[in-house]
């Protein structure tokens, strides 16, 4: 097979590339956008614009494969000399419906907070992706939309230009999604930024070739029956260990939504690592003698940011300012609060940021408010004595820092 499937994965970058920012999201969702999240492949809906609904056979017949974005071009001057304007094919972008279920599943992601990471990769254009998302209310849940820039020239027309260029012999000229996403993913990795999964949600035969980025912990989501579904089914029945990721096909992005769904409550459902052997303390022999993953105290587990749901470990820079590397959770407790942006909603943990000596101090006092069920809001006596420590603390490094 040619061209960037199956490849060396680069995943490595973004989970070595360096430490997460704290409170940076944890998983990576991608969405196609053409019969994707819109139901339609928008540049067929904008022909409607055309004189007679149609393109002349003359303009159609000077497609040619791998070069569609070069024909697109020659459509939107086509349709400019015909007095179809900017305005007029927005209105035609505006009207394509959603894919069944989409608004249901762009919802629930918009809920989870910092959860997710959501950009948009199309082979479409910048111009009519805004305008369907923005009349469908959906624009601002994406982070980052990669189409090919597009938009009024100087007479007043739309007009196109590729996104790139690339060496994929499997991709249309202008655009290459593995490319795309892997550079992605090099950026958020600079950035400091590590996902745990990637998910990515698509139809097309272009969303194939990115698939050579995903692996055993990730989920490709392709519409069933379409040529990103074939070519998946290909590749497993010929190559099975080639394809890495679980694949999950879609008919109605429900669908998607009660797969995510499941992944969130699974990682809630984790059990915490087991407690210290007693008599001994971290440091012990000159090594921890618990996992650096869970400290213990009493009734309060002491967790590295790193294994917490929503945190990811501190930079040098963010312990500079004071942030903690260690979460107190306290079991049992359903209770709905924010830690930074991140709304948790009704959760079985608590959770503060403190270091191991701080919670000790404490200890009983929060254990006492546990047992009765301390409401989230207004935050307790404990809870306002435990932010004046945590703000006093200068950042202290807990022992699984170390």
């Amino acid at each position: 097979m040619t061209g960037c499937f199956p490849v060396a994965s680069l995943r490595c970058l973004s989970r070595d590339g360096g430490m997460a920012a704290q409170g940076a999201p944890r998983f990576l969702l991608t969405f196609d956008f053409d019969e994707t999240i819109m139901d339609e492949n928008s540049d067929d809906s904008i022909v409607r614009a055309a004189p007679g609904q149609q393109l002349p056979e003359s303009l159609r017949a000077t497609y040619r494969k791998g070069y569609y974005n070069e024909y697109r071009q020659r459509v939107f001057k086509y349709l400019g000399e015909q007095g179809v304007r900017p305005r007029d094919l927005r209105a035609f972008y505006e009207a394509i419906p959603l894919s069944p279920g989409m608004s249901d599943l762009l919802q629930f992601v918009a809920k989870q907070g910092s959860c997710f990471e959501v950009i948009l990769i199309s082979d479409a254009n910048m111009f009519g992706v805004e305008s369907a998302l923005r009349a469908a209310g959906h624009h601002s849940l994406f982070c980052r939309i990669l189409s090919n820039p597009s938009g009024p020239d100087v007479r007043g027309l739309l007009s196109l230009r590729p996104f790139h260029t690339h060496s994929c012999m499997r991709c249309p000229a202008n655009m290459c999604k593995h490319k795309v996403l892997s550079d992605y993913l090099r950026e958020r990795a600079r950035d400091g930024v590590q996902f745990e999964s990637l998910f990515y949600v698509g139809d097309g035969a272009n969303d194939f070739c990115p698939m050579g980025l995903l692996e055993a912990t990730d989920v490709a989501f392709p519409r069933r029956g379409y040529p990103m579904h074939r070519l998946i089914q290909e590749v497993q029945k010929a190559e099975p260990s080639s394809f890495r990721a679980h694949m999950v096909p879609w008919e109605s992005a429900v669908d998607v939504r009660l797969h995510l769904q499941q992944v969130l409550k699974t990682c809630w459902e984790q059990p915490l690592p087991p407690p210290p052997e007693p008599g001994r303390g971290p440091g012990v022999g000159g090594k921890p003698a618990v996992p650096p993953q869970a400290l213990r105290y009493g009734a309060l587990h002491l967790l590295p940011s790193s294994h917490s749901p929503l945190r990811q470990p501190a930079s040098k820079e963010e312990r500079a300012r004071g942030n903690s590397r260690l979460l107190v959770v306290v079991r049992g407790s359903a209770l709905t609060t924010q830690v930074g942006k991140a709304h948790l909603g009704p959760l079985k943990e608590r959770l503060h940021l403190l270091t191991p000596h701080q919670a000790s101090s404490i200890q009983q006092e929060e254990t006492k408010n546990f047992t009765k069920g301390v409401p989230a809001h207004p935050p307790s006596n404990t809870e306002q004595k435990a932010m004046t420590i945590f703000k006093q603390s200068q950042g202290s490094p807990s022992p699984a820092t170390l």
